[in-house]
Formats: structure tokens, sequence, C-alpha cells
């Protein structure tokens, strides 16, 4: 029967890889950004936003095999999701909002690259309502990658509402959550979705050369969210017009969809391809199993470390704007990832949760 999935235990392993290695090139992106990896760092913000692309596919593909169970109600699957998500993002936003708050009370400098400052009500109601990334939205304080997190709840919800309901009361149910959402949003819907057809429809893929197929798609992915394209489009957009950086994480949404489009191609050879990396499997458990957290804590960790050791040899600013939200990460997600996930979902039976077999969740 796993064979007929796509998400069997050798691709579970290859997932696990895929999210680590996305998580550490988002943190890698952003202590460069922030100033930590020197003067010199030569990359942009297409580095970090193209790994959130990769976990968009991810996401959409992981959710559909849960999605997929034969016994999958939408309280179930809302449930998953709420006790999936709720515990990382809860804590996210208490602690990069005490965060600000100490670094204002120490005196310390706020030296973030691009965030958004102050503390209020709406920076904690808003991203706890995953609202903060409309339009008038705020975003919780010293955590901007948490935009990500916010389009995926929309996504799931869209999704589920559009699985497990029918007829008049779909449309209804699914135009209102597109509503609540706002339109710039589901602009990147399409990139996430890459991931659901990419669980549905890979049985009907066959590539005659699965190796090259791979090569090719990693080579099309890097030209979609590196060469400067989606910079490129942006500028032409403005040329004629449009200001396409008025719709924020938004922004490169043309180029995200190629881009997500080689991410399903190569997922899809990897699946033909007779790799094992089960030797692997407790490398990507460890990475994957913290890389949700490392996502949502490493920006306010960034910043803190920039503002407290700036000065100091670019040897120190390195190696902490690695070790330390590594080293936090792994520390927590056994309470944020498995611990109060499983408290939270406990009513539900354990044969309808979707096959784990090395922490390939999103």
């Amino acid at each position: 029967m796993r064979e007929h999935q796509f998400l069997n235990d050798r691709m579970s392993i290859h997932l696990d890889l895929a999210r680590g290695a996305a998580a550490l090139m988002v943190l890698t992106g952003h202590a460069g950004q922030i100033g930590l990896l020197g003067d010199a760092w030569p990359l942009n913000d297409l580095f970090q936003h193209s790994a959130v692309v990769v976990f968009f596919v991810l996401s959409g593909l992981l959710i559909q095999q849960s999605a997929s169970h034969p016994d999958m109600t939408l309280p179930r699957f809302v449930r998953a999701r709420v006790a999936r998500i709720l515990p990382a993002a809860v804590f996210s936003i208490i602690f990069s909002t005490a965060i600000l708050i100490l670094m204002t009370w120490a005196g310390l400098t706020v030296l973030e690259s691009g965030g958004r400052y102050g503390v209020s009500v709406s920076t904690i109601i808003m991203p706890l309502l995953f609202l903060s990334e409309r339009l008038n939205g705020v975003g919780p304080p010293l955590n901007p990658p948490f935009w990500s997190l916010c389009y995926e709840v929309w996504f799931y919800l869209i999704f589920g509402l559009c699985v497990f309901t029918q007829g008049r009361v779909r449309v209804l149910l699914v135009a209102s959550a597109s509503m609540f959402a706002d339109a710039h949003i589901l602009l990147l819907m399409p990139t996430w979705l890459v991931g659901v057809a990419t669980a549905l429809y890979w049985e009907r893929i066959r590539f005659t050369h699965p190796g090259s197929m791979f090569v090719l798609a990693l080579l099309g992915f890097a030209v979609s969210q590196w060469s400067g394209l989606p910079h490129d489009v942006v500028w032409v957009a403005s040329q004629l017009g449009i200001n396409l950086t008025e719709l924020r994480f938004s922004t490169f949404f043309i180029t995200d969809f190629p881009g997500a489009v080689c991410v399903g191609w190569a997922l899809v050879a990897l699946r033909q391809l007779a790799i094992d990396p089960t030797r692997l499997k407790p490398v990507a458990r460890r990475f994957a199993g913290m890389s949700f957290t490392l996502y949502l804590t490493h920006w306010p960790l960034l910043v803190l470390l920039k503002s407290c050791v700036g000065g100091m040899p670019a040897s120190v600013e390195i190696v902490g704007a690695f070790i330390i939200p590594v080293a936090f990460a792994l520390l927590l997600a056994p309470l944020l990832e498995v611990l109060l996930p499983r408290m939270l979902r406990r009513q539900d039976e354990p044969e309808l949760r979707p096959p784990r077999t090395s922490g390939a969740t999103v």
C-alpha cells in the first residue's frame, strides 16, 4: 500500500532532509541579512525566500497525504492542524515580544534589517488569529518569518473546506475564508498547491531518465529563484505602473510558482530514483524535527545576538549565528513539536493520523 503513496519510508527521509536544509537556508540568509556573516555577505533576500518556496511545496504535499486518509473528517483535520501549529506559534509570539521588551529595557539597539517594531495588542492578537499578513495587518515584533505560517494556515483552511465540504456550503465557506485571508495571500496559494498536485498525480509522470530530470529541475529552481529573475520581474512591472512590492511577502508570486513546479518535478524524479537514504535517517529526523521551532524562533535570537556582540571578532558572530538558534531549537522542539501537539490531539484515534516514518510532517 505504501508504494502507491508518494510518502514511503525512503521519501519520508528525503523530505526530512529537504526540510532541515531549507530551515538552515533561512537561518543562513537571515544571519547574513542582519549582518552576522560579515559585510561581504554576497546573497540577497531571494536566498531565504526560495527556501520558503520549498517549504510550501512540502507542506502542500504532506497536507494532501494527511487529508486523503479515508476516515479523515473536517473536525479531525482542523484538530490535527491546530495541534501541530499552535504550540510553536504561540510560543514564538510570546518569545519574540519578550525579547523586544527585554532589549528595550536593557537599552540595547535593535539592529534589525527590514523588521517591524513595537508592541501592542494588535501585534499579539492579529498573529494569534493568523491575520497579521493582511494588507492592514501587523505581525509579531521581531519575527518577520511568521508571515509564511500565516499564509499556510489559510491555505490549510481553504484546502480543508474544499476537500471536506460539498455544494453550496463549500462555495460559501471557501469564499468566506478567501475573503478573510486577503487576496494577496492567495497569490501564493498556487505555489502551495504544487505540493498537493505532486502528491495526487506523481504516478502519472514517468521520467525516462529521472536522474537527469532531477538535475534539470534543480537548475530550473536556481534560475527562477537565484538568478535575479524575481527582481527583474518586479522591475518590469514597475515600468508598467504596477508596484508588486505593495504585495509584501507575495511580491515574487510570479516567479515563485515556476520555482515550485521545479521542486515538484525534482521530488517526482527523486521518487523514481533508487537512492536509499536510510543511513541518514537519524540526522534527517533530528534536523527536520526541530525545523519548525528553528524557523519561528531564530530571528529574535539573531537580532539579540547582533546587539550583544557587535564589534566583536567576525568569527564569534558567525559561530553564534548558527550555534545559538540551532541549540535553542533542539532544546525546545521536543516540547513544541512533539509533547504539546500529542497532548492536544489525544482525542483523535492514532490510526487516523498519517503514517509517520521519520517525522516528515508540516
